[in-house]
């Protein structure tokens, strides 16, 4: 949809990384590259134009860009996009590529089609070319093999395709560790998520702060008190001075406000894969 001045401003204030944006027209062509603000790492715009959005990541061990698309429906219209997307990634060739989007075209009709028409042949291999040329691999398909699923789907008649892809250059593939299919409420794309392997190092506890919105939580509230109490009776003989006392009392919060918020993500983690294999087998 149509991405106006106002939509930028609060979009990039609620995320609070930086934020890249195609504004398109009232009806699609939008499209988006939003950066997490615990990215370690420099991301800048290099390119934009009407359904395209490059922009260049380089963090501690990778250096790439990511070329965002979103392909066209009409047919003549998309094989010119594709043909055309070799030739705009030319000054880009010494670069690795992360190349994504919506293709609204398959790679192959024989295992990337659920139900539904298959596309022209024309059209699947214009999408091919541009792929080959730029020398890259289907990130996906790469780790599921001949696996069937789809990434877009509509009732009434049911057809379901795989049309978003995540196309990776040779040298970043061998760093991919996982590449799925996750299911986005009240869209009727999946989003597809890549993971890459961006150190050797085991990277150690990071800056703790308390997230206060657990002062929100009845049951945490509670645990706190008590703890506090069990503190304060343990503590109450003692000869150690008050500020000693305050210090080895923080040092008690600290340690229990870690292990309760360890052990709400671990439950949330959780719900959120039981809840998508749950889904998965709705979808089936």
């Amino acid at each position: 949809t149509h991405v106006t001045e106002s939509d930028v401003e609060v979009w990039s204030k609620q995320w609070g990384g930086k934020c890249f944006f195609n504004k398109g027209t009232n009806k699609s062509k939008g499209e988006a590259v939003l950066v997490s603000r615990h990215f370690e790492g420099n991301v800048e715009l290099i390119f934009s134009q009407e359904r395209l959005l490059v922009v260049s990541v380089q963090c501690e061990k990778f250096k790439f860009i990511i070329v965002n698309v979103y392909a066209p429906n009409a047919s003549s219209e998309k094989m010119a996009f594709f043909s055309n997307l070799n030739e705009i990634l030319s000054d880009y060739r010494d670069s690795e590529v992360i190349l994504l989007g919506d293709f609204n075209c398959v790679i192959n009709n024989d295992v990337d089609i659920i139900s539904g028409q298959p596309h022209k042949n024309i059209e699947v291999k214009a999408l091919n070319d541009a792929v080959k040329s730029l020398g890259l691999h289907d990130a996906w398909r790469s780790e599921h093999g001949e696996e069937k699923e789809f990434t877009w789907n509509r009732f009434n008649p049911f057809i379901a395709r795989r049309l978003d892809y995540i196309f990776v250059s040779t040298e970043l593939l061998t760093d991919c560790t996982a590449c799925d299919h996750v299911i986005v409420p009240n869209s009727d794309h999946k989003a597809v998520v890549l993971e890459l392997c961006d150190s050797a190092f085991v990277r150690g506890p990071g800056y703790w702060r308390f997230n206060n919105s657990v002062l929100r939580n009845q049951h945490f509230v509670q645990q706190m008190n008590q703890m506090l109490s069990n503190f304060a009776n343990a503590n109450k003989e003692t000869d150690t001075n008050c500020i000693d006392k305050w210090e080895m009392c923080k040092i008690d919060i600290r340690e229990f406000c870690i292990q309760y918020g360890k052990k709400l993500s671990c439950q949330k983690r959780n719900k959120l894969i039981e809840l998508q294999s749950e889904l998965k087998e709705v979808e089936k």
